[in-house]
């Protein structure tokens, strides 16, 4: 069996003076009165696969403006273009959702 006994709740954190409830970075009261803190972060998963969407964009875009090569055909330079602009675009993605969030 395991233990039953309730424990208490931590102290709640208390606002710092002139906070306001719902700042970013502050306590702010929760629907059953007891104070949270709110932080507002970036949501990575959106800017790095806006980024790779960008990049494959830019691949598609170029793969179809650029002449094509005796080497390889217009659909292989579309995948590695893809391939490389996406990996490109995703890590600076990623990289404009670290400076978003350390500028809060």
């Amino acid at each position: 069996m395991s233990d039953a006994t309730p424990r208490p709740d931590p102290a709640p954190e208390e606002p710092a003076p002139g906070a306001t409830p719902g700042e970013p970075g502050r306590a702010a009261p929760a629907p059953d009165g007891r104070r949270v803190l709110l932080r507002r972060a970036p949501r990575y998963r959106a800017l790095v696969l806006t980024g790779m969407l960008a990049g494959v964009l830019l691949a598609a875009a170029a793969s179809l403006l650029g002449r094509p090569s005796d080497g390889f055909g217009r659909a292989a330079l579309l995948g590695y273009l893809a391939a490389t602009q996406g990996l490109v675009g995703g890590l600076v993605g990623g990289v404009v959702g670290g400076v978003l969030e350390r500028g809060r």
